[in-house]
């Protein structure tokens, strides 16, 4: 089972002896005359969990007394005791009932106040109570907030103003935003269901807000632009204009002929190797190769008898004509 139960409230000072008070598990009523230290024993527990009201200072039986200690218990019977001095100071968490705290682990946890540290006594408590991620609703526009054991701390010490005020409401804080958080925090304890699903809706302040400062970013925007082009010549930049696109005219032009030129060029040497080719012989007629093929025309023949006949095959051979 997750929660805690308070068990013994112990004030201490030098010189003066130790005060104490034990509590039982349950509910606990203070009961007693005036005038006999009711209102300070609460007060006294209510800042040791987190408030910022020191307690006792109109009280003169209080003087001397420097630091408070706050033994509590869990449901599954672990001890702590918080201590915190009473001139206001951070809260020094002892793993251990107060009787044993001198040999017990001790660390410093941050007030409710000093939220940007990172443990605080307001996450150690929810933690212990198992609620340290709820979220709940924190005005009527859905904006959401962690639960804070200061939000709900009102619905477990109730002080005597608190019980005999007319129109006063045990669960519900004062105004503003102490009214609607206490109220989704006492709905989210009762229902088990916190507000994390809840989406906000803007803001009509925040949003003007918003919209406003939109529109004094682009008006000095604007301003800046208008000064950089304030002393531009428009019409010299319009006659710069003109004489660049009369350029690029000019060189499309010269580039136009350079490439017809080109073509031309380029066919007119095609047209020159094709008519060379066309004009070159096809065979070559060499003076030796006729007299080989003639020479071998004559072997073929038969001579017979004549001497002239002999020497014509023999000039013949030799590769010679007859008038040589």
């Amino acid at each position: 089972m997750r929660g805690f139960r308070l068990a013994k409230l112990i004030v201490v000072g030098d010189g003066k002896p130790e005060a104490s008070i034990s509590f039982e598990p349950g509910f606990n009523v203070l009961t007693g005359p005036s005038n006999s230290g009711k209102s300070y024993i609460v007060e006294c527990i209510d800042y040791i969990l987190g408030s910022d009201t020191i307690p006792g200072e109109d009280i003169g039986e209080a003087k001397g007394y420097d630091s408070a200690f706050l033994e509590i218990e869990t449901y599954n019977g672990k001890p702590f005791t918080l201590e915190r001095g009473l001139a206001g100071s951070d809260i020094r968490l002892y793993e251990s009932r107060y009787a044993d705290r001198s040999t017990a682990v001790m660390r410093t946890l941050a007030s409710e106040s000093q939220t940007k540290k990172s443990e605080t006594l307001s996450t150690f408590l929810l933690k212990l109570m198992d609620i340290e991620n709820a979220k709940i609703r924190i005005n009527a526009n859905g904006e959401l907030g962690n639960l804070t054991f200061r939000t709900v701390s009102h619905l477990f010490i109730v002080n005597e103003t608190s019980i005999i005020a007319k129109k006063h409401s045990p669960v519900r804080l004062a105004t503003g935003y102490a009214k609607t958080a206490s109220e989704r925090a006492f709905n989210y304890l009762i229902t088990g269901q916190d507000d994390h699903a809840v989406i906000a809706s803007v803001n009509p302040k925040k949003r003007k807000a918003l919209l406003q400062g939109r529109k004094d970013l682009y008006d000095e925007l604007i301003a800046g632009l208008e000064k950089r082009v304030a002393g531009i010549d428009i019409a010299s930049i319009g006659t710069q204009i003109q004489h660049a696109e009369d350029a690029i005219t000019k060189a499309t032009q010269n580039l136009t002929a350079a490439q017809t030129t080109l073509r031309l060029r380029s066919g007119a040497t095609r047209l020159y190797r094709r008519r060379r080719t066309l004009l070159r012989p096809t065979r070559r007629c060499q003076l030796p190769d006729l007299w080989r093929s003639a020479r071998r025309s004559l072997s073929t023949q038969d001579f017979a008898g004549t001497n002239g006949c002999a020497r014509e095959r023999s000039n013949s051979m030799s590769g010679r004509s007859p008038e040589d």
